[in-house]
């Protein structure tokens, strides 16, 4: 996740100074004037998204675990090299290739027609819409509880087979294992991509007592398993993964993560308000919880649970969010020069558009 991030920003890094060296080039300048003042313009945009992004990745270091703790490693490792990257050594490339000074054209860099949509009259439809899907995805999260948890935060067992016999259905299973004492079990099946077998994933909060007993810990799966499998033969659905956490390290691996993410919350509010105000940093949180919770409600509602690779998935939503909105923010900060020509609706309209 941290690797697919890095990636993303680091294509946006260049996007955005290709983008403005083009406006400068449709403005009349030449070739080396727009490459000097797109790039100096596009700095402090990408300066900014990068900032609030490393800020993230550097309180997750600290106070994240496991797969966060990595994301947020790579993530910095990535910010710091595509920085190098997409300021420095796209600068050199590009002087070599503006050298005459005369120049005014580049290939793929014709400038584009001006768009015009109207993002503010479009503001009550996409008020509604979003409405609507964060109280749906607030219903399925409330809903769900904590069996939306994987065992990663609950601490349990959860174990993987492979179904090729269509006996074996999710009732029969659920049944079977509350009728053997486990507690509100859940069963999922997920088909196979381009096979014809199912995968089943069972998880049960119940755990053994000492986890260093390997005894304990086989039979414990042993008898998971004759409960899926019921009277169908083992090669019919044998296992194929399992995970054990224990319900003390779970409930860490919980406090760790919401720790990571108000503190990341807490940072990225006070950076964007030292940087534009703080009305800005209000709109860049709405925007990231709400980002956030309709990806989490549409995970959850499609029949699946949040574990710790989960949230370095959902860190990624955020960055992604994040990076777009901080350039949205700067356009808007760069066009308020215009306040006395223009409406604050037509500076954000032209803002939002340009972006």
């Amino acid at each position: 996740a941290g690797i697919i991030l890095t990636i993303g920003m680091a294509v946006d890094t260049n996007v955005l100074i290709f983008e403005r060296i083009r406006e400068e080039l449709a403005s009349g300048k030449t070739l080396f004037n727009s490459t000097r003042e797109g790039f100096s313009k596009a700095f402090i945009t990408i300066f900014d998204a990068n900032v609030t992004t490393l800020i993230t990745a550097l309180i997750l270091m600290k106070f994240g675990s496991g797969p966060i703790q990595g994301f947020a490693y790579t993530l910095a490792i990535g910010i710091v090299a595509s920085r190098f990257t997409g300021i420095f050594m796209s600068r050199i490339f590009f002087d070599m290739m503006t050298k005459d000074h005369t120049v005014k054209e580049l290939g793929g860099f014709a400038p584009k027609p001006p768009r015009t949509l109207d993002f503010w009259g479009l503001r009550k439809k996409a008020v509604v819409f979003s409405a609507v899907m964060v109280i749906l995805s607030l219903a399925v999260i409330f809903g769900k509880g904590s069996d939306m948890l994987s065992v990663d935060f609950t601490g349990g067992n959860s174990l993987i087979y492979d179904v090729k016999s269509d006996s074996i259905t999710q009732d029969s299973v659920k049944t079977n294992l509350k009728n053997a004492g486990f507690n509100n079990p859940s069963v999922v099946f997920k088909s196979g991509i381009g096979s014809d077998i199912k995968q089943l994933e069972v998880t049960v909060k119940e755990t053994h007592d000492n986890f260093d007993d390997i005894s304990e810990n086989a039979a414990l799966f042993d008898k998971i398993d004759a409960l899926v499998r019921g009277d169908v033969a083992a090669d019919q659905a044998p296992r194929v993964g399992q995970l054990s956490v224990g319900g003390v390290v779970g409930e860490e691996f919980t406090k760790q993560a919401l720790i990571a993410v108000l503190l990341s919350l807490v940072a990225i509010f006070l950076y964007i308000t030292l940087r534009f105000e703080s009305i800005f940093a209000v709109g860049a949180i709405a925007a990231l919880t709400h980002d956030t919770l309709i990806a989490i409600g549409i995970y959850v509602l499609i029949g699946n649970q949040i574990s710790l690779p989960v949230i370095a998935a959902l860190l990624t939503i955020i960055g992604y969010s994040l990076n777009d909105t901080i350039v949205v923010f700067d356009r808007i900060r760069e066009n308020s020069d215009q306040i006395k020509k223009k409406t604050i609706i037509e500076i954000m309209n032209g803002s939002i558009n340009s972006t």
